[in-house]
């Protein structure tokens, strides 16, 4: 043990007293703290210019109250502030088609949209207000005159009829911006609200009474009751969605970042040392297990060194933004367990990999499998979050690979998981750490001699288990 503890603080001081470490030790707060000014920054600096779209209302009744919704949308931002991180304001304009074809207004509307006066237009079809065979039959609106059937159309199949129906039924919205879905989400949502009012004042119906009728009641969602001292039934707690679905994810992201920076640094220095005919030298003082345990005890602490100032810098953004609720307290001791267990785990195979490669390069080859390793829980985050009891859930937190990172976010998930997945997981993590170690000393015994291209994982299977 006294040999693996010089092994492990040699290791430590090396990398902590390096430019590199003090340069990467800056950098990861300045971006999360630099990204969240930056988007404080950014949100004022919208493109609030108004949105103006011309209207084909093939309907005759429809473009007056898309008009005053329009108005009062627009009224109410502006009284908010203006219209900074809110959105533009929406401009319709009616069009007049004064008995010209179809093509001939659409053709004219899509250039004033390419050309910039317009920033879209929109065509509804007069068949919108149609809701069956049963309904009276609406009001003439001016529509343009459709074409005459010859007698080879008179009698058109079902398939055409169904298709005519659907198109007489359809809004079309037309833009040169197809990333920009404001305007078209709005304008379906206000033009669908008026042709439902229509309907109704249609069929004598009174709309104002409708709404009230229908007005939709709210929904709270609450945790279950608890029973406190005495028996006494404590009311439930009303949940954060948003907060359930963060935590996990915050405490994933503070758990990958030291991972993923302290791992690739033993890699390259195994593969330094082996370069430098320096791991010779040491071999000489220390066994190849003492070796590899030492130095991955000596980058795990510069890793848990560094998860320690992310996680300061992280909860002091959190608490000048109120947040700080959202990374609970009795969260902290499983966070650096299952930190431990993640740095010990992934930097062993690291080791491992390092130990069989005699240049960066041929490490490049090796390496994938390890990323895919280390982002298999970010790709299984959605399934995990809405399912952590799942038959899915529990293996993955199993799986040691992946266990610190799944393990950690079914802890802050409700229901969380019982006790024995929680040691089980621990146990197994552990007994793969001690494995991998093991391997990478087998390896290294093997691959310090070794030269030439990088061997495949079957050769280093035959290196683990040679005599």
């Amino acid at each position: 043990m006294r040999k693996i503890g010089v092994v492990a603080v040699a290791e430590f001081l090396a990398a902590v007293r390096t430019k590199a470490f003090l340069v990467g030790l800056m950098v990861m707060p300045l971006l999360m703290v630099g990204g969240g000014l930056l988007q404080h920054v950014l949100e004022n600096r919208v493109d609030t210019s108004a949105r103006r779209f011309a209207v084909i209302d093939r309907t005759g009744v429809l473009f007056d109250g898309l008009s005053a919704r329009a108005a009062e949308r627009n009224a109410l931002l502006g009284s908010q502030g203006g219209f900074k991180g809110a959105g533009a304001p929406f401009v319709p304009s009616k069009v007049e088609l004064a008995g010209r074809g179809q093509e001939e207004v659409l053709l004219e509307l899509s250039d004033r949209v390419r050309g910039g006066e317009l920033f879209a237009f929109v065509e509804i079809p007069a068949g919108v207000l149609d809701t069956g065979p049963t309904t009276a039959p609406w009001p003439a609106a001016t529509v343009v005159p459709a074409p005459v059937p010859t007698a080879a159309a008179s009698a058109p199949s079902q398939g055409a009829q169904e298709s005519a129906s659907a198109a007489g039924s359809t809004i079309h919205y037309y833009s040169d911006h197809p990333t920009y879905f404001d305007l078209h989400q709005w304008v379906e949502r206000a033009v669908n609200d008026e042709i439902q009012a229509a309907r109704f004042r249609a069929a004598g119906l009174d709309v104002a009474l409708i709404q009230r009728l229908g007005a939709p009641v709210r929904s709270e969602h609450r945790g279950l009751l608890a029973r406190g001292p005495g028996g006494v039934a404590r009311p439930a707690e009303k949940v954060d969605e948003l907060e359930s679905f963060l935590v996990p994810m915050i405490l994933m992201l503070l758990l990958f970042m030291p991972v993923m920076i302290g791992g690739p640094p033993l890699l390259q220095a195994v593969i330094e040392e082996k370069m430098s005919r320096i791991s010779e030298v040491l071999l000489g003082s220390v066994s190849p297990f003492e070796l590899m345990m030492g130095k991955l005890l000596g980058g795990a602490a510069v890793s848990f060194l560094l998860a320690l100032i992310y996680l300061a810098v992280g909860m002091g953004v959190l608490e000048y933004m109120g947040l700080r609720s959202l990374v609970p307290i009795s969260m902290l001791p499983f966070y650096f367990v299952f930190l431990t267990l993640a740095v010990l785990l992934f930097g062993s195979i690291y080791l491992a990999v390092g130990s069989a490669c005699s240049e960066p390069r041929d490490a490049q080859s090796l390496m994938m499998p390890i990323v895919l390793l280390t982002v298999l829980p970010a790709m299984t985050l959605t399934p995990i979050i809405k399912a952590p009891t799942s038959a899915f859930s529990v293996g993955m937190s199993l799986f040691p690979p992946a266990t610190p990172f799944v393990m950690l976010m079914r802890l802050a998930l409700h229901p969380p998981p019982p006790w024995w997945q929680v040691v089980l997981s621990i146990v197994l993590t552990a007994a793969t750490v001690i494995g991998c170690v093991w391997a990478a000393s087998r390896i290294f015994r093997v691959g310090l001699l070794s030269q030439g291209k990088a061997p495949s994982y079957g050769k280093l299977l035959r290196w683990i288990f040679a005599k």
